[in-house]
This record gives structure tokens, sequence and C-alpha cells, in this order.
């Protein structure tokens, strides 16, 4: 569980913002500090909280991830293109919350979830994108 949060945290909410495939985030070195941040957010409330990690190298893993689903958009991704309301509450918000009641700051989590609330909000005024030319979510 704890594995796909630490994929989930690094990748979907800067998909849901930037529009880009999950590879791409690994092309933009402006956002290599932001996903290393943000698992090392994770795993400081991991570990605060008294949950193994369960793996050596937590960013490196989320990075596997990434390259291995390079393609894909990530759900978060989806949800915002379809105007639907995203699970970042349940994914860098959670982390938010358990880090501030365990004393741990989030800041990246903290400012992504507001970001990707933003982004729902924009979506639901001015609709969902249209996609032309039947391209797939997961192109």
């Amino acid at each position: 569980v704890w594995n796909k949060l630490v994929a989930n945290i690094a990748i979907n909410a800067l998909t849901a913002i930037t529009g880009v495939r999950n590879g791409d985030l690994l092309d933009d070195p402006d956002l290599q500090p932001i996903i290393a941040r943000l698992v090392a957010e994770t795993v400081a409330v991991m570990q605060a909280a008294g949950v193994p990690a369960g793996m050596d190298d937590p960013l490196g893993y989320a990075r596997k991830v990434m390259r291995d689903t390079s393609v894909a958009s990530s759900s978060m991704l989806q949800d915002i293109r379809y105007g639907r309301q995203t699970e970042v509450d349940a994914i860098n918000g959670a982390v938010a919350r358990l880090g501030a009641e365990l004393g741990v700051p989030t800041p990246v989590n903290r400012l992504l979830t507001t970001l990707v609330h933003n982004r729902e909000r924009g979506v639901r005024r001015e609709g969902p994108a249209l996609k032309l030319g039947g391209a797939s979510d997961d192109e």
C-alpha cells in the first residue's frame, strides 16, 4: 500500500497540474526537486507514524513507476480532463493532514493539494477539455 502511495504522491497531482503524461515528469528538470520533496515528505510522515517504508529507495521506485507507465495519463489527470472530482484529498491531502497531526511539515503536499483543487474548480467553470481525433486517455 505504501509503495503505491509513494508512486501516486510523486505522479498524480503533478500530472493533474501540468497536464503531462507520467513519463514526461522525468523529462522536466524543474520538477525533479518537487518530486524528490513530495517523496521525502511522504517518507517522513510514514516514519513518524511508525510505518516502515518497505523499500530502500522510495524516490527511485517512484521514478521507475514513471518510466514503466511513461505513456499513460494518471487517473487524476483524467479526472481533471473530464471535470470530475479527483482523489487528491485521499493522496496528497492525506499525507498533509497526517503530517500536521504528527508535527511533520508537508508544505509541498499541501501546496499541490491546493493547486489540484484550483484546477478542479477551473474545469468545472470552463467545462472539461474536448479531445479531438479519437485520442484515448492513455495517449
